[in-house]
Protein backbone atom coordinates (compact mmCIF):
# COMPACT_ATOMS: atom_id res chain seq x y z
CA UNK A 1 0.00 0.00 0.00
CA UNK A 2 2.95 2.30 0.56
CA UNK A 3 3.33 2.84 -3.20
CA UNK A 4 -0.22 4.16 -3.51
CA UNK A 5 0.15 7.88 -2.78
CA UNK A 6 -3.59 8.50 -2.47
CA UNK A 7 -4.62 5.28 -0.76
CA UNK A 8 -6.84 5.52 2.32
CA UNK A 9 -7.26 2.60 4.70
CA UNK A 10 -10.26 3.96 6.60
CA UNK A 11 -12.99 2.60 4.26
CA UNK A 12 -11.57 -0.87 4.94
CA UNK A 13 -11.47 -0.53 8.72
CA UNK A 14 -14.12 1.92 9.98
CA UNK A 15 -17.16 4.04 9.15
CA UNK A 16 -19.08 7.03 10.47
CA UNK A 17 -22.74 7.82 10.98
CA UNK A 18 -23.25 11.53 10.31
CA UNK A 19 -25.45 13.84 12.37
CA UNK A 20 -28.18 13.39 9.74
CA UNK A 21 -28.12 9.58 9.96
CA UNK A 22 -26.14 8.91 6.78
CA UNK A 23 -23.29 6.42 6.69
CA UNK A 24 -19.99 7.94 5.54
CA UNK A 25 -16.44 6.72 4.94
CA UNK A 26 -15.16 8.80 7.86
CA UNK A 27 -16.19 11.82 9.92
CA UNK A 28 -14.47 14.25 7.50
CA UNK A 29 -15.83 12.69 4.32
CA UNK A 30 -18.26 14.59 2.10
CA UNK A 31 -19.57 11.61 0.14
CA UNK A 32 -23.28 10.80 0.04
CA UNK A 33 -23.81 7.09 0.44
CA UNK A 34 -27.61 7.32 0.36
CA UNK A 35 -27.66 4.72 3.15
CA UNK A 36 -29.12 5.70 6.51
CA UNK A 37 -28.81 4.16 9.96
CA UNK A 38 -32.56 3.82 10.49
CA UNK A 39 -32.88 1.83 7.25
CA UNK A 40 -29.63 -0.11 6.96
CA UNK A 41 -27.50 -1.88 9.53
CA UNK A 42 -23.79 -1.20 9.93
CA UNK A 43 -22.68 -4.39 8.19
CA UNK A 44 -25.13 -3.84 5.34
CA UNK A 45 -23.42 -0.51 4.70
CA UNK A 46 -19.94 -1.86 5.32
CA UNK A 47 -20.37 -4.44 2.57
CA UNK A 48 -22.44 -2.30 0.22
CA UNK A 49 -21.78 -1.48 -3.43
CA UNK A 50 -21.21 2.16 -2.43
CA UNK A 51 -18.32 1.57 -0.06
CA UNK A 52 -16.82 -1.13 -2.27
CA UNK A 53 -16.70 1.36 -5.14
CA UNK A 54 -14.73 3.81 -2.96
CA UNK A 55 -12.37 1.05 -1.83
CA UNK A 56 -11.66 0.10 -5.42
CA UNK A 57 -10.95 3.74 -6.30
CA UNK A 58 -8.39 3.99 -3.51
CA UNK A 59 -6.73 0.76 -4.64
CA UNK A 60 -6.46 2.36 -8.08
CA UNK A 61 -4.67 5.29 -6.40
CA UNK A 62 -7.40 7.81 -7.18
CA UNK A 63 -7.60 11.08 -5.24
CA UNK A 64 -11.32 11.26 -4.50
CA UNK A 65 -13.07 14.63 -4.55
CA UNK A 66 -15.21 13.61 -1.56
CA UNK A 67 -12.04 13.52 0.56
CA UNK A 68 -11.19 17.22 0.25
CA UNK A 69 -10.75 17.68 4.00
CA UNK A 70 -7.75 15.34 4.07
CA UNK A 71 -6.27 16.64 0.83
CA UNK A 72 -6.50 20.23 2.07
CA UNK A 73 -4.80 19.32 5.32
CA UNK A 74 -2.03 17.37 3.63
CA UNK A 75 -1.46 20.08 1.02
CA UNK A 76 -0.79 22.45 3.94
CA UNK A 77 1.59 20.00 5.57
CA UNK A 78 -0.92 19.03 8.27
CA UNK A 79 -1.72 15.62 9.63
CA UNK A 80 -4.92 14.14 8.18
CA UNK A 81 -7.25 11.31 9.15
CA UNK A 82 -6.06 9.46 6.03
CA UNK A 83 -2.46 9.51 7.25
CA UNK A 84 -3.53 8.43 10.72
CA UNK A 85 -5.43 5.52 9.19
CA UNK A 86 -2.30 4.24 7.44
CA UNK A 87 -0.73 3.60 10.84
CA UNK A 88 -3.40 1.07 11.77
CA UNK A 89 -3.99 -2.60 10.99
CA UNK A 90 -5.63 -2.64 7.57
CA UNK A 91 -3.70 -5.07 5.35
CA UNK A 92 -5.73 -8.13 6.31
CA UNK A 93 -8.93 -6.18 5.56
CA UNK A 94 -7.61 -5.27 2.10
CA UNK A 95 -6.74 -8.91 1.49
CA UNK A 96 -10.26 -10.02 2.39
CA UNK A 97 -11.75 -7.34 0.16
CA UNK A 98 -9.66 -8.47 -2.80
CA UNK A 99 -10.88 -12.02 -2.22
CA UNK A 100 -14.50 -10.89 -2.16
CA UNK A 101 -15.01 -11.79 1.50
CA UNK A 102 -17.42 -9.84 3.73
CA UNK A 103 -15.77 -7.30 6.04
CA UNK A 104 -16.38 -6.36 9.66
CA UNK A 105 -14.95 -3.03 10.87
CA UNK A 106 -11.77 -3.67 12.85
CA UNK A 107 -10.70 -0.14 13.73
CA UNK A 108 -10.11 0.26 17.50
CA UNK A 109 -12.02 3.56 17.47
CA UNK A 110 -15.76 3.66 16.78
CA UNK A 111 -17.31 7.08 16.08
CA UNK A 112 -20.97 7.92 16.21
CA UNK A 113 -23.33 10.90 16.27
CA UNK A 114 -26.88 11.01 17.54
CA UNK A 115 -28.29 13.73 15.32
CA UNK A 116 -27.94 17.50 15.13
CA UNK A 117 -29.86 18.50 18.27
CA UNK A 118 -27.86 21.38 19.76
CA UNK A 119 -28.49 24.58 21.70
CA UNK A 120 -25.57 26.61 20.27
CA UNK A 121 -24.85 28.37 16.99
CA UNK A 122 -21.07 28.16 16.86
CA UNK A 123 -19.71 30.59 14.31
CA UNK A 124 -17.93 27.86 12.31
CA UNK A 125 -20.81 25.37 12.42
CA UNK A 126 -24.06 24.97 10.46
CA UNK A 127 -27.51 23.34 10.38
CA UNK A 128 -26.16 19.87 9.60
CA UNK A 129 -24.65 19.72 13.09
CA UNK A 130 -26.79 22.20 14.98
CA UNK A 131 -30.56 22.39 15.23
CA UNK A 132 -30.15 25.92 16.64
CA UNK A 133 -28.48 26.92 13.36
CA UNK A 134 -31.26 25.15 11.45
CA UNK A 135 -33.92 27.16 13.26
CA UNK A 136 -31.95 30.37 12.73
CA UNK A 137 -31.68 29.80 8.98
CA UNK A 138 -35.35 28.96 8.68
CA UNK A 139 -36.19 32.17 10.55
CA UNK A 140 -34.24 34.15 7.95
CA UNK A 141 -35.67 32.21 4.97
CA UNK A 142 -32.42 30.42 4.20
CA UNK A 143 -33.83 26.96 3.70
CA UNK A 144 -35.51 24.29 5.77
CA UNK A 145 -33.43 22.05 7.98
CA UNK A 146 -35.00 19.37 10.17
CA UNK A 147 -33.86 18.20 13.57
CA UNK A 148 -32.24 14.86 12.83
CA UNK A 149 -32.76 12.07 15.33
CA UNK A 150 -30.20 9.33 14.78
CA UNK A 151 -31.87 5.96 15.20
CA UNK A 152 -30.68 2.43 14.46
CA UNK A 153 -32.66 -0.39 12.98
CA UNK A 154 -32.89 -3.57 15.04
CA UNK A 155 -30.18 -5.42 13.16
CA UNK A 156 -27.60 -2.74 13.89
CA UNK A 157 -27.49 -3.68 17.56
CA UNK A 158 -26.82 -7.27 16.55
CA UNK A 159 -24.02 -5.98 14.31
CA UNK A 160 -22.55 -4.04 17.23
CA UNK A 161 -22.17 -7.28 19.17
CA UNK A 162 -19.81 -8.44 16.41
CA UNK A 163 -18.01 -5.13 15.99
CA UNK A 164 -17.40 -3.91 19.54
CA UNK A 165 -15.11 -6.72 20.73
CA UNK A 166 -12.41 -5.22 18.46
CA UNK A 167 -13.10 -1.67 19.68
CA UNK A 168 -11.23 -0.01 22.55
CA UNK A 169 -12.74 3.49 22.34
CA UNK A 170 -16.04 5.02 21.25
CA UNK A 171 -16.12 8.72 20.33
CA UNK A 172 -19.55 10.34 20.51
CA UNK A 173 -20.20 13.81 19.11
CA UNK A 174 -23.13 15.77 17.74
CA UNK A 175 -24.97 18.05 17.82
CA UNK A 176 -24.79 18.18 21.58
CA UNK A 177 -24.95 14.57 22.86
CA UNK A 178 -25.87 15.44 26.44
CA UNK A 179 -29.17 16.94 25.21
CA UNK A 180 -30.11 13.83 23.25
CA UNK A 181 -32.08 10.90 24.65
CA UNK A 182 -30.46 8.59 22.10
CA UNK A 183 -27.10 9.16 23.80
CA UNK A 184 -28.39 7.83 27.12
CA UNK A 185 -30.20 4.94 25.42
CA UNK A 186 -26.87 3.93 23.89
CA UNK A 187 -25.10 4.11 27.26
CA UNK A 188 -27.83 1.90 28.74
CA UNK A 189 -27.42 -0.59 25.88
CA UNK A 190 -23.65 -0.76 26.47
CA UNK A 191 -24.27 -1.42 30.16
CA UNK A 192 -26.92 -4.05 29.48
CA UNK A 193 -24.69 -5.97 27.05
CA UNK A 194 -21.53 -5.97 29.13
CA UNK A 195 -19.49 -3.43 27.15
CA UNK A 196 -19.42 -0.57 29.66
CA UNK A 197 -16.45 -1.91 31.63
CA UNK A 198 -14.39 -2.75 28.53
CA UNK A 199 -14.54 0.47 26.53
CA UNK A 200 -13.38 4.05 26.88
CA UNK A 201 -16.27 6.35 25.98
CA UNK A 202 -15.22 9.85 24.89
CA UNK A 203 -18.06 12.34 24.57
CA UNK A 204 -17.54 15.70 22.89
CA UNK A 205 -19.73 18.26 24.67
CA UNK A 206 -20.15 22.01 24.86
CA UNK A 207 -20.78 21.61 28.62
CA UNK A 208 -23.53 24.23 28.66
CA UNK A 209 -26.27 21.79 29.64
CA UNK A 210 -25.35 18.90 31.91
CA UNK A 211 -28.33 16.97 33.32
CA UNK A 212 -28.09 15.63 36.85
CA UNK A 213 -28.77 12.06 35.73
CA UNK A 214 -25.47 12.02 33.79
CA UNK A 215 -23.69 11.39 37.08
CA UNK A 216 -25.46 8.10 37.68
CA UNK A 217 -23.25 6.35 35.12
CA UNK A 218 -20.04 6.74 37.13
CA UNK A 219 -20.20 3.27 38.65
CA UNK A 220 -21.24 1.56 35.41
CA UNK A 221 -18.36 2.87 33.26
CA UNK A 222 -14.71 2.66 34.19
CA UNK A 223 -13.68 5.00 31.38
CA UNK A 224 -16.40 7.57 30.71
CA UNK A 225 -14.50 10.66 29.54
CA UNK A 226 -15.74 14.10 28.45
CA UNK A 227 -13.92 16.27 25.95
CA UNK A 228 -15.14 19.85 26.24
CA UNK A 229 -15.27 22.19 23.26
CA UNK A 230 -13.87 25.62 24.06
CA UNK A 231 -12.71 28.26 21.60
CA UNK A 232 -12.13 31.37 23.66
CA UNK A 233 -12.22 32.88 27.11
CA UNK A 234 -15.24 34.71 28.51
CA UNK A 235 -16.78 37.08 25.92
CA UNK A 236 -14.79 35.55 23.06
CA UNK A 237 -16.23 32.13 23.87
CA UNK A 238 -19.74 33.59 24.10
CA UNK A 239 -19.31 35.18 20.68
CA UNK A 240 -17.72 32.22 18.87
CA UNK A 241 -20.07 29.68 20.45
CA UNK A 242 -23.26 31.75 20.40
CA UNK A 243 -25.71 30.73 23.10
CA UNK A 244 -22.98 30.08 25.68
CA UNK A 245 -23.07 31.70 29.11
CA UNK A 246 -19.45 31.70 30.22
CA UNK A 247 -19.89 31.60 33.99
CA UNK A 248 -22.45 28.79 33.80
CA UNK A 249 -20.21 26.79 31.46
CA UNK A 250 -17.25 27.04 33.85
CA UNK A 251 -19.48 26.06 36.77
CA UNK A 252 -20.64 22.99 34.81
CA UNK A 253 -17.10 21.97 33.91
CA UNK A 254 -15.95 22.19 37.54
CA UNK A 255 -18.83 19.96 38.66
CA UNK A 256 -18.17 17.50 35.85
CA UNK A 257 -14.46 17.28 36.66
CA UNK A 258 -15.22 16.18 40.22
CA UNK A 259 -16.89 13.02 38.92
CA UNK A 260 -15.39 12.28 35.47
CA UNK A 261 -12.06 12.75 33.68
CA UNK A 262 -12.17 15.67 31.24
CA UNK A 263 -10.16 17.13 28.37
CA UNK A 264 -10.51 20.15 26.14
CA UNK A 265 -10.91 20.53 22.37
CA UNK A 266 -10.05 23.84 20.71
CA UNK A 267 -10.94 24.31 17.05
CA UNK A 268 -8.08 26.51 15.81
CA UNK A 269 -9.49 29.16 13.48
CA UNK A 270 -9.43 32.84 12.55
CA UNK A 271 -11.08 34.09 15.74
CA UNK A 272 -8.84 32.32 18.23
CA UNK A 273 -5.46 31.63 16.62
CA UNK A 274 -4.07 34.85 18.10
CA UNK A 275 -5.37 33.98 21.56
CA UNK A 276 -4.48 30.32 21.96
CA UNK A 277 -2.05 31.04 24.78
CA UNK A 278 -4.80 32.82 26.72
CA UNK A 279 -7.00 29.75 26.39
CA UNK A 280 -4.27 27.30 27.36
CA UNK A 281 -3.14 29.32 30.38
CA UNK A 282 -6.71 29.58 31.63
CA UNK A 283 -7.31 25.85 31.25
CA UNK A 284 -4.02 25.01 32.94
CA UNK A 285 -4.62 27.32 35.87
CA UNK A 286 -8.25 26.36 36.44
CA UNK A 287 -8.45 22.70 35.43
CA UNK A 288 -4.90 21.42 35.26
CA UNK A 289 -5.37 20.56 31.59
CA UNK A 290 -4.56 22.07 28.20
CA UNK A 291 -5.85 21.31 24.71
CA UNK A 292 -3.65 19.38 22.27
CA UNK A 293 -4.48 22.03 19.63
CA UNK A 294 -4.60 19.38 16.92
CA UNK A 295 -8.05 20.29 15.56
CA UNK A 296 -7.18 22.93 12.98
CA UNK A 297 -10.23 24.14 11.06
CA UNK A 298 -10.26 23.51 7.32
CA UNK A 299 -13.89 24.33 6.50
CA UNK A 300 -15.55 26.76 6.22
CA UNK A 301 -12.60 28.17 4.28
CA UNK A 302 -13.27 31.74 5.34
CA UNK A 303 -12.30 30.89 8.95
CA UNK A 304 -9.17 28.96 7.94
CA UNK A 305 -6.11 30.68 9.46
CA UNK A 306 -4.05 30.42 6.28
CA UNK A 307 -6.30 33.05 4.70
CA UNK A 308 -5.62 35.68 7.33
CA UNK A 309 -4.03 38.85 5.85
CA UNK A 310 -0.27 39.15 6.14
CA UNK A 311 -0.47 42.01 8.67
CA UNK A 312 -2.68 40.02 11.03
CA UNK A 313 -0.48 36.95 10.80
CA UNK A 314 2.59 39.03 11.64
CA UNK A 315 0.77 40.62 14.56
CA UNK A 316 -0.19 37.25 16.02
CA UNK A 317 3.30 35.84 15.44
CA UNK A 318 4.80 38.80 17.31
CA UNK A 319 2.91 37.92 20.49
CA UNK A 320 4.96 35.91 23.02
CA UNK A 321 3.56 32.40 23.48
CA UNK A 322 4.18 29.38 25.64
CA UNK A 323 1.69 26.83 24.39
CA UNK A 324 1.36 27.45 20.65
CA UNK A 325 3.04 24.62 18.70
CA UNK A 326 5.27 25.23 15.69
CA UNK A 327 2.80 23.57 13.30
CA UNK A 328 0.37 26.43 13.95
CA UNK A 329 3.06 29.10 13.81
CA UNK A 330 4.22 27.67 10.50
CA UNK A 331 0.71 28.02 9.09
CA UNK A 332 0.72 31.67 10.11
CA UNK A 333 4.04 32.04 8.30
CA UNK A 334 2.47 30.74 5.08
CA UNK A 335 2.25 33.59 2.51
CA UNK A 336 -1.29 34.82 1.92
CA UNK A 337 -1.83 34.79 -1.83
CA UNK A 338 -5.09 36.72 -1.54
CA UNK A 339 -7.34 37.65 1.34
CA UNK A 340 -10.71 37.49 -0.43
CA UNK A 341 -11.60 34.43 1.62
CA UNK A 342 -10.83 36.31 4.83
CA UNK A 343 -13.13 39.15 3.79
CA UNK A 344 -15.91 36.65 3.14
CA UNK A 345 -15.55 35.59 6.75
CA UNK A 346 -15.65 39.16 8.01
CA UNK A 347 -18.78 39.84 5.97
CA UNK A 348 -20.36 36.75 7.49
CA UNK A 349 -19.54 38.06 10.98
CA UNK A 350 -21.10 41.42 10.12
CA UNK A 351 -24.27 39.65 9.03
CA UNK A 352 -24.30 37.71 12.30
CA UNK A 353 -23.76 40.95 14.24
CA UNK A 354 -26.70 42.58 12.48
CA UNK A 355 -28.98 39.69 13.33
CA UNK A 356 -27.70 39.10 16.86
CA UNK A 357 -27.11 42.69 17.96
CA UNK A 358 -23.42 41.96 18.57
CA UNK A 359 -20.17 43.52 17.37
CA UNK A 360 -17.18 41.29 16.68
CA UNK A 361 -14.77 44.24 16.69
CA UNK A 362 -15.38 44.65 20.44
CA UNK A 363 -13.27 41.52 20.94
CA UNK A 364 -11.20 41.51 17.74
CA UNK A 365 -10.51 45.14 16.80
CA UNK A 366 -7.47 44.05 14.80
CA UNK A 367 -9.72 42.21 12.31
CA UNK A 368 -12.12 45.04 11.61
CA UNK A 369 -9.86 47.23 9.48
CA UNK A 370 -11.71 47.16 6.16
Amino acid sequence: MEKLKHFCALPFTQFTVSSFNEYQLCCDNMGESGMYSDQHSILEYFNSDYINKQRLSFLKNKRLDICQSCWKREDKGLRSRRLEGLEGDYREQVRKYKQGLPLIPNHPIFKIKFGNLCNLRCIMCGPQSSSAWAQHKEKHNEGEWPIYDNTFNARTYEDLKEILPAVTRIIISGGEPLMNDRYYEFLEWLIGHGFSKKLKISTLTNATKIPQHLYQYKSAFEKLHFNISIDGIDKKEEYIRAGTFWEKKIENIKKLQIVYPIGFEVTVQTLNVGYLDDIQKYLKENFGRVSPLTNILVTPDYFNIVYLPKEIKEFYLSKPTTYVPNRIKNLLKTPTKNDKMFHRGMNFLRLCDKRNNTNFSDEWPELDYV
